[in-house]
């Protein structure tokens, strides 16, 4: 197999820079150029910035985007506008320039702040199966603890933490300042 090295097939990108750095990718304004201020594209891409792009990105078929859930439907919208741009797809009923998309996040974790988010997308809502993972690795061990974080973390704004979920908080709390480190 003669494969070219320098051609990206799968790209690691994240909201922010802290997540995206943790995972090993770019953010997904820096990947797609699109303005932090505004979720949408800048102004216009010269040629050269277009034909930049394509020379970057012409093979990419796999795309991760983590922490889904901050992402805001204009930014989703963005993303389908500059893959469908780069990848030079006139038709409008090919999504995301054919390139297949994994969100991965928490979606009860945290939403966009200022915008609706990507459960608003008719991209999201039409183009994508939710599939949701069961078991929680990083709290699998105590099992009383990974269920009450999955009662915090599905609670309404207008619910209360029980008595009970509260106080094996603080004692976690509690035991982990007591710890000592090197």
């Amino acid at each position: 197999l003669d494969e070219n090295i320098d051609e990206i097939h799968t790209l690691i990108t994240a909201f922010t820079g802290a997540a995206a750095v943790n995972v090993g990718g770019v953010t997904i304004h820096t990947t797609f150029g699109i303005s932090t201020q505004t979720n949408s594209l800048n102004d216009h891409l010269s040629s050269d910035k277009l034909n930049s792009y394509r020379c970057k990105l012409h093979c990419l078929k796999l795309l991760f985007v983590d922490e889904g859930s901050l992402i805001q439907a204009s930014l989703w919208g963005a993303m389908h506008s500059r893959l469908t741009q780069i990848m030079g797809i006139q038709s409008n009923t090919v999504i995301f320039g054919n390139v297949a998309i994994i969100a991965i996040g928490d979606f009860y974790q945290c939403s966009p702040v200022a915008s609706s988010s990507i459960h608003s997308s008719l991209l999201w809502c039409n183009h994508f199966e939710y599939i949701e993972l069961k078991i929680n690795e990083r709290q699998k061990i105590n099992l009383s603890f990974s269920q009450m974080l999955n009662r915090i973390r599905k609670l309404k704004k207008s619910e209360n933490i029980s008595n009970e979920d509260r106080d094996m908080l603080e004692k976690s709390h509690q035991r982990y300042l007591s710890q000592e480190y090197d």
